[in-house]
């Protein structure tokens, strides 16, 4: 109705009145939805619970008539608040877990309540058998940690009471089951085997049948025995000639079909000159010239940058099908505390048939043998 006598007045002036009538009534809805978005505000609405002791570790499922055959860790009194008892555990490997329980007696005059359980990192989860501990009773903390790498073990467990915190510290020293003595080799030219020596330290795989598979090369047991540690081995790696160093090997032991430990050791070359980059790559040349290649050395080089020639192998697999004895041209320059040399191999029907993705390839100049990857582009 009031639309309609609106329309019988002069046009411009129904307009007006009806666009200042929508205005009103949109400042009204507005102010309504403020005082009831207001008043929800008022209202006493208890928080949600934020848990923080979320752990990337199941909890410990046990039932209850075996919680007292679980190894007992340790007792602690409650008698004081806050307190820290410091747990020391045995010896033990990396890869084992340990479950067991913890006794919490309540030595006070007030009855506890836990309010929460806390641990310090993913690899330990810990839960309590009752939730209140009444004076003179006792409750079974039941812990679980999970040993991953090898050192010294440091975990806590904080327990929130409703009248304060006890932090219990926990420490373990840690062993690989299986350790070298020495983690960087040195090969020489002259040889094309090493010797590496194992500790066993888990008594449990010397009465078994250990075997070695390297990531490179090959591995046998040697006929040796430590005259001083019963369980040292030795093993013999024996690396293949198109081996660039310096080289990472890993070493992984199985023990009645299963994985029990996983080694790497580095090996490089005997002498005091290194290329500092073993992937090398060139331009190929386009119809009668030349391939370029540089190689970075360091070290002692000053002999080698009186060198002006060398020979170079390519080594494709089996020795007779290696290109070698190929006379090239070299020259050098310094740079800082590097040797630049610059090697000119000359075009012919080899090169240019050349496969272009990581040739193994060794070039000997002023007595020195440089072994790297050649990557043709």
């Amino acid at each position: 109705m009031i639309i309609d006598c609106l329309w019988n007045q002069p046009k411009s002036l129904a307009i007006f009145l009806i666009t200042r009538i929508s205005i009103f009534a949109l400042a009204v809805a507005f102010s309504v939805g403020l005082c009831v978005f207001s008043c929800a505000d008022d209202q006493d609405v208890a928080p949600l619970p934020v848990d923080d002791t979320a752990a990337p570790v199941q909890k410990i499922r046990v039932p209850v008539g075996d919680l007292e055959k679980l190894p007992l860790l340790a007792t602690v009194d409650l008698v004081s608040f806050p307190s820290t008892i410091d747990i020391e555990l045995p010896k033990t490997f990396v890869g084992n877990e340990l479950l067991g329980v913890v006794k919490l007696k309540n030595c006070g005059n007030a009855d506890l309540k836990i309010d929460r359980i806390k641990t310090s990192c993913g690899c330990a989860v810990a839960q309590s058998e009752k939730r209140e501990v009444v004076v003179g009773g006792s409750t079974l903390l039941l812990v679980k940690f999970a040993f991953r790498q090898s050192g010294v073990f440091r975990n806590s467990v904080l327990i929130s009471f409703d009248l304060g915190e006890v932090m219990i510290r926990v420490r373990a020293n840690v062993d690989n089951r299986i350790a070298v003595t020495r983690l960087i080799y040195e090969i020489a030219e002259t040889e094309n085997s090493i010797p590496i020596f194992v500790d066993i330290n888990d008594p449990v795989l010397l009465d078994t049948q250990l075997t070695v598979t390297p990531s490179t090369g090959t591995i046998k047991i040697a006929d040796w025995e430590d005259s001083v540690k019963a369980n040292r081995l030795r093993y013999d790696l024996f690396l293949d000639e198109r081996t660039l160093f310096p080289t990472a090997v890993s070493l992984t032991f199985v023990s009645g079909g299963k994985t029990v430990d996983h080694l790497q050791i580095r090996v490089d070359e005997h002498g005091s000159i290194r290329l500092s980059l073993v992937h090398v790559y060139a331009k190929r040349p386009v119809d009668n010239d030349d391939l370029r290649f540089r190689l970075i050395l360091t070290g002692a080089t000053d002999d080698l940058a009186q060198s002006k020639s060398g020979t170079l192998c390519f080594l494709n697999g089996a020795p007779e099908a290696s290109i070698c004895s190929k006379a090239v041209e070299v020259t050098s320059r310094k740079l800082n505390q590097s040797l630049i040399l610059t090697v000119v191999v000359p075009n012919d029907e080899e090169v240019r048939t050349l496969p272009l993705l990581g040739q193994p390839c060794r070039l000997t100049v002023g007595g020195v043998k440089l072994k790297f990857d050649l990557t043709i582009r």
